[in-house]
């Protein structure tokens, strides 16, 4: 565990705010959910908190109508996210997304298109952003080096036809995956990533 200890100014008033990051694999995240109502408000109003960017590619993986995403349970509360995760220095992102895949579940991908983009700029120690891409299922690897993470129950393939119905994060994925499977008209870039995004 790191902590950093980062000072603001707010109102005047000179303010300190330790925050705890857990490292988990590649993806650092605040060790306490209280503080992202925290972070959110104070980078939202100017302040610094020296957060860095960090790049994601993320895999999405179709194959007969369905869709292959990781299962999430967070206290009471089971999501879905798709597999990927952060980008390494002097990593090409198609690289990137193999790779994580490969570690994360086993499967061995073909990355194809970059079809979305989304944020997270606010509410998490580090500024987001996801690169989201067609990939082709290309099968199991028989000798896969696993990094198995705690908050990862399982991997499903959900049926794209229900997607609307599951709680698939970011939720303004759902709609657009539908479009690019029907061949309709898609968007890729889907703005920043917020809690009350309903789509």
């Amino acid at each position: 565990m790191n902590l950093k200890l980062c000072n603001a100014t707010h109102n005047g008033s000179q303010a300190s705010l330790i925050i705890s990051f857990i490292e988990n694999g590649t993806t650092l995240k605040p060790a306490d959910k209280t503080l992202n109502n925290s972070i959110s408000l104070m980078t939202k109003e100017g302040l610094k908190l020296e957060r860095k960017i960090r790049n994601s590619a993320k895999a999405l993986i179709i194959q007969d109508g369905r869709m292959l995403a990781l299962k999430h349970k967070d206290d009471q509360d089971v999501y879905y996210t798709l597999p990927g995760g952060t980008q390494n220095a002097g990593e090409a992102l198609t690289d990137a997304v193999k790779r994580e895949v490969a570690e994360e579940i086993g499967v061995d991908v073909e990355p194809l298109s970059l079809e979305f983009v989304n944020e997270g700029v606010y509410g998490e120690a580090l500024h987001r952003v996801d690169f989201f891409f067609l990939c082709k299922y290309r099968g199991m690897l028989n000798h896969a080096n696993l990094h198995n993470e705690p908050a990862h129950e399982a991997y499903e393939w959900l049926e794209i036809q229900d997607i609307m119905e599951q709680p698939l994060n970011p939720s303004k994925l759902r709609k657009q995956i539908q479009r690019l499977v029907a061949g309709e008209k898609t968007v890729m870039y889907l703005g920043n990533e917020e809690h009350e995004d309903s789509e």
